[in-house]
């Protein structure tokens, strides 16, 4: 069953001076960019690679028919179905969906994870998901824990505790985090600080990793995601600009990585009508200049978005040929429960009145 938690829970911290071992260092892997369905050829069988072989839907592409595509990438804030961003995620009888990691199950997900969803748009509004994957911007063991409880290092990058932070165990029960603790952190990208809905304290040393957008280092093969250094030596990094999952060991500060994954709205070559993404913005080299942080799409010309920086928000949009077209936004609010509260005002994918006007 999903594990529902409905309390909020703030982080209490105990500074703790015995650190666990990392994994055994062994030599990496060959480093994969891999689709995001690794078992299936990404052009066969779907609409650009998505999966999607469902016909007839109402309101398809251009009038053909096909599916109409519809994708979120955010938080998870209620339950009865997954609601993400305000939009109802209903999953097939079998409650497990595709994932760049074999599957993903509705059973694991919890209130406050981040996750990346694509599916197919349904007259209610509601989305029926084809893939889906978690966005865990850190995992890795706790180098530091302020004083005030109100931010951890990891793998040299800071996360700050939004108020109301969900901080549990892997059963959901409240937990203290101490310096040595093994974590999974969910939350957004502001700059390079990771803003946490929800801490996860591991029973044991887990294999590291970092999910966002790529950033270049100071020296060939060595990147920077999410203020992490992920060392490729010899190997070739993903581009600056992706989006991607790293998973391997960190040592001597910096991630040697095993595997690297590619977000899955970034191997779409077929628009998707209904996107919603939850974020801040920040600097970036673009037609507007700015972007979603953790969110490699950039907005298209007509998107009028500078009304937003500085705050939480929710885009609300299309994609089409690789730009976000975002049509509203709407401020979120800092806390949690204020946060749930707020969502549950978006009916069918649409903000409610008092939304900005993007376009």
């Amino acid at each position: 069953m999903i594990r529902r938690i409905t309390g909020l829970l703030i982080l209490s911290v105990l500074v703790g001076c015995g650190v666990s071992g990392q994994p055994d260092a062994t030599a990496p892997a060959p480093v994969v960019l891999a689709d995001p369905d690794p078992k299936r050829d990404p052009l066969e069988g779907g609409i650009g690679g998505t999966g999607i072989v469902i016909a007839g839907e109402e309101g398809g592409i251009g009038g053909t028919g096909a599916p109409r595509l519809a994708a979120a990438v955010g938080t998870v804030h209620r339950f009865g179905s997954v609601y993400i961003n305000g939009v109802r995620v209903v999953f097939p009888d079998s409650g497990v969906v595709p994932s760049p990691s074999g599957s993903l199950a509705e059973s694991s997900i919890d209130l406050g994870e981040t996750i990346e969803v694509l599916g197919v748009l349904k007259p209610d509004g509601s989305v029926i998901p084809t893939q889906a994957m978690f966005r865990f911007p850190l995992v890795g063991r706790v180098d530091r824990v302020d004083p005030l409880g109100t931010s951890l290092d990891i793998m040299g990058a800071r996360v700050a505790l939004e108020r109301g932070a969900l901080v549990v165990d892997e059963s959901g029960a409240p937990v203290r985090i101490s310096a040595g603790d093994f974590v999974q952190v969910s939350g957004l990208l502001r700059d390079d600080l990771v803003v946490a809905s929800r801490v996860e304290k591991r029973s044991g040393p887990v294999r590291s990793s970092v999910m966002g957008v790529v950033k270049p280092g100071p020296r060939s093969g060595l990147v920077r995601i999410n203020g992490v250094a992920v060392d490729y030596g010899s190997s070739v990094p993903p581009q600056t600009g992706w989006t991607v999952r790293v998973s391997g060991v960190h040592e001597g500060g910096r991630l040697v990585p095993y595997e690297t994954i590619r977000s899955l709205l970034e191997t779409l070559d077929v628009p998707v009508s209904d996107i919603s993404v939850e974020g801040y913005l920040e600097p970036r080299a673009a037609l507007t200049g700015l972007g979603i942080g953790g969110f490699s799409h950039d907005f298209d010309a007509g998107s009028k978005v500078t009304g937003l920086t500085g705050q939480r928000a929710l885009f609300i949009g299309a994609l089409d040929g690789g730009a976000f077209m975002v049509r509203h936004g709407l401020q979120l609010p800092e806390s949690g429960e204020a946060r749930r509260a707020r969502l549950s005002t978006v009916r069918d994918g649409y903000a409610p009145a008092g939304a900005v006007e993007t376009r």
